[in-house]
């Protein structure tokens, strides 16, 4: 029953911000804003998105739907001109370096690794990191070059923290 009131919690803040984007959105809509300056507005929506994606779990719903507004608002609504694969690749490749939701997710999400293993971060919530992992061999999981399988034979899950990995 604990973990009822964070994943509503979560839900609050994901569409707090998913309304909050899609107003900014709707009163960029009627500005006759050129398609690369359409672009450039995702860097100010991204930034909306750090606060969310960085330290709460993904909600790939919500990636999605994150994802469909920039491609509605890029496009007036009137659907994909370009393939968004394009979209997302850099200048000299014949893209327009739009954003990818997911793959911003993955970053944000792997910049906690990072500091983890940041010997100077002394933050409590590498302290309480370090005591939940510590009968799993401590940070190796992070140093080591472990797949998914490797992993499951050394972890018995009895923590939900471990649950999460």
């Amino acid at each position: 029953m604990d973990f009822i009131r964070p994943m509503v919690s979560m839900e609050a803040n994901y569409n707090e911000k998913l309304l909050k984007i899609r107003n900014c959105l709707s009163c960029w809509d009627y500005r006759r804003v050129s398609l690369l300056g359409k672009i450039v507005l995702k860097s100010l929506i991204a930034s909306q998105l750090v606060y969310i994606l960085s330290p709460l779990s993904t909600k790939h719903a919500s990636l999605d739907e994150i994802n469909n507004m920039f491609y509605g608002f890029l496009w007036s609504g009137r659907g994909d001109k370009i393939k968004r694969d394009i979209m997302i690749s850099d200048y000299n490749n014949g893209g327009l370096r739009m954003i990818d939701t997911k793959s911003f997710n993955k970053a944000l999400k792997s910049t906690w690794v990072k500091k983890y293993l940041d010997n100077d971060n002394h933050g409590k919530w590498k302290l309480l990191l370090d005591s939940e992992i510590h009968d799993l061999g401590g940070d190796v999981i992070f140093k080591g070059n472990l797949n998914k399988s490797d992993l499951a034979k050394f972890i018995h899950i009895s923590s939900p923290l471990h649950q999460k990995f």
